[in-house]
């Protein structure tokens, strides 16, 4: 072998091995990083459970699903309580619930292929594919005012339901167009397209455009464009109540929670505004699909052009009747500075694209920080539960600030430091923390708390060994926050110390 050649498959060697060690590099960060989330994770997710066990016994709720997104994946998710309380079937990320209000989305993105694809135009008039809307007790020149963009914002004036008495007794809408059996006796609420009025007989009406348009059945469609492209194979319009799917309860009572909701109800109120019924496995799909388009993955649903208009801000809220011309304004600079306000379908909270549910029985809450791809989930069986991101407290935004939040962090170098504190120790009566790393230190985290990861109760060692005080405390034992952790024979952590009380490890 000459010696040119022998230069020759040095080189390459050389070539090659570096490349295998920088893929070595990257896969050994990669286990870093994995290691890091997961000892991270373990912090957060126990507080966050803590928590939610917490709130659940003290609102008595029947059964919640939560699930968090990361850019394709899945990270987190986890149920509490149950799917049907006299059976005592467990909740699980599976369970199906009716989740009301996020049916507009899918009735939004419906609409919004059939504009791509040139069927209909954001701006035709309504009555072009509802002509029986000029049955509605108002003039001819505001109903046809009433377009397509004003379905997607709720600028339609419409009222909030279709003429028909919401009972427990009150039978099923089978076909779509029974919805506008009722419009002769029903009028406009305020002129189109001058203030926000939320409706769900509006949203309606946008599922009958598409079915007239596609010539196929609503549920059908949106079946055959969204849900099998996702695989979202266990959601549908159509499901009958049957074993897996959640049980809807009412709120709590002197008397407790009855079971009195209707799984049906969202085909009462209109399918495309409220008859969804999902988990939080499809929902998770949905959401990653948002995620993945919005960074230019091409897909047949929507493209990213289309997407990113749909969650521009379309109408900025005002309690008052603006003049047209400084009503966009507003709505300008309520979209470039994340005010908030409606898009196509969606809603904005300064930088959160979302949407609530809520019907008899159930309540839902879908969450993405487009930013950093982000997005919570969080579905439950009854109709008070806090779910929404605007709720005191609020179990979305725990969820996003508490575990959500924690996917932009590094490991915080303290939590190893401090693992064999990470427990909740409570008195059964006044006092409920749990214990965690936090910013480098040891912190007690009030499980009471609305919004518990505000105001952690910050400990400064002691000489002691397990001995800590909280300096900066300003509540009860304020000055006097004195913390000694006690241990059995085994070494392990059993009970902490305050002052004179005694708060015993639960986990």
């Amino acid at each position: 072998m000459c010696q040119q050649t022998k230069q020759r498959i040095m080189l390459v060697y050389m070539q090659y091995a570096s490349i295998l060690i920088v893929l070595a590099g990257i896969f050994t960060a990669s286990i870093a990083n994995s290691a890091e989330r997961s000892e991270l994770f373990h912090s957060r997710t126990g507080l966050f459970e803590a928590w939610m066990e917490n709130l659940t016994r003290t609102f008595d709720l029947p059964g919640v699903s939560v699930g968090v997104v990361h850019g394709q994946e899945l990270v987190y998710a986890k149920t509490f309580g149950y799917s049907d309380i006299r059976k005592k079937v467990r909740a699980t990320d599976q369970t199906l619930y009716s989740v009301a209000s996020l049916s507009k989305l899918f009735t939004a993105i419906g609409l919004m292929q059939l504009i791509k694809e040139r069927q209909i135009e954001l701006d035709d008039a309504a009555v072009q594919y509802i002509p029986e809307l000029f049955q509605l007790q108002s003039s001819k020149t505001d109903i046809e005012l009433i377009t397509i963009r004003s379905i997607l914002r709720h600028t339609t004036g419409l009222p909030i339901n279709n003429n028909y008495l919401l009972t427990s007794a009150s039978p099923v809408i089978k076909d779509l167009t029974q919805i506008l059996e009722g419009l002769s006796e029903q009028k406009l609420i305020h002129p189109p397209n001058s203030r926000f009025h939320y409706s769900n007989l509006a949203m309606s009406l946008g599922g009958i455009i598409i079915a007239r348009v596609a010539q196929k059945d609503y549920s059908q469609y949106i079946k055959d464009t969204i849900f099998t492209p996702l695989r979202m194979n266990a959601s549908s319009f159509d499901i009958p109540l049957r074993n897996g799917a959640a049980i809807g309860y009412s709120r709590n009572t002197a008397n407790g929670r009855n079971n009195t909701s209707r799984w049906d109800m969202g085909k009462a109120i209109g399918i495309p505004a409220a008859g969804l019924k999902t988990n939080i496995q499809d929902l998770s799909r949905f959401v990653a699909w948002h995620f993945a388009t919005l960074t230019g993955d091409p897909t047949e649903i929507l493209d990213r052009d289309t997407l990113e208009y749909m969650q521009q801000i379309h109408w900025a809220q005002l309690s008052i009747v603006l003049p047209k011309l400084i009503q966009s304004g507003i709505t300008q600079l309520s979209d470039a500075f994340d005010i908030g306000g409606n898009g196509l379908g969606y809603s904005r909270t300064g930088k959160f694209v979302r949407h609530s549910g809520g019907i008899d029985g159930f309540s839902a809450e879908l969450l993405m920080d487009n930013e950093n791809q982000i997005g919570v989930i969080v579905l439950a069986n009854s109709s008070d539960a806090p779910v929404n991101w605007d709720a005191s407290p609020s179990i979305s935004r725990n969820l996003f600030e508490i575990i959500g939040t924690s996917l932009l962090k590094n490991l915080d170098s303290a939590t190893e430091d401090y693992k064999e504190y990470q427990k909740i120790f409570t008195d059964h009566h006044y006092f409920n923390y749990y214990a965690m790393a936090l910013n480098g230190r040891l912190s007690l985290i009030d499980l009471n708390s609305d919004f518990p990861l505000r105001s952690p109760i910050t400990l400064s060692p002691l000489p002691e060994d397990d001995a800590y005080f909280a300096p900066d405390h300003k509540a009860f034992y304020a000055e006097e926050f004195f913390v000694r952790f006690r241990r059995n024979d085994q070494q392990k952590v059993t009970s902490l110390v305050l002052a004179s009380n005694i708060l015993n490890a639960t986990k």
